[in-house]
């Protein structure tokens, strides 16, 4: 599972009647076999699950909510020498950096993921009252 696992569903889930899932609640007890299917998004799940139905299903259908974006590499950089030194010579810290950039990720996921952006801020709120409250009591 992705890190951005979380299901954010299309509305039209809201409306349509027949059976529906998110690649990330996905039910394999539903047989596909001679279903017409919508695949909503083209992103990774779609390029894992349109080529594992596609025998199955009498017709498939693709549907694409919004072009991929790509954005400029910020992070495409040249090593030094005296970094690949160290990465050759002292073989933890390849893991070290892979595992600061894996974190540095995440935290980047965690700030775009509504549900945490609302903790956060819900969090950021409480915390502003009670200085408030205590500074209007003291």
């Amino acid at each position: 599972m992705g890190p951005l696992w979380n299901p954010k569903k299309p509305r039209i889930f809201e409306s349509f009647t027949g059976t529906k899932m998110h690649s990330a609640e996905w039910d394999h007890s539903v047989d596909l076999t001679g279903k017409v299917v919508g695949v909503i998004g083209s992103g990774a799940s779609a390029i894992q699950i349109i080529p594992a139905i596609f025998d199955q299903v009498k017709e498939l259908h693709s549907f694409q909510r919004q072009p991929s974006w790509v954005g400029p590499k910020l992070f495409d950089y040249e090593y030094s020498k005296p970094v690949r030194w160290m990465y050759r010579h002292v073989p933890f810290m390849v893991n070290l950096d892979r595992s600061l950039i894996f974190c540095g990720l995440e935290m980047t996921n965690l700030a775009v993921t509504s549900s945490t952006v609302d903790r956060i801020c819900k969090a950021s709120r409480t915390f502003s009252q009670s200085i408030l409250t205590s500074l209007v009591l003291e």
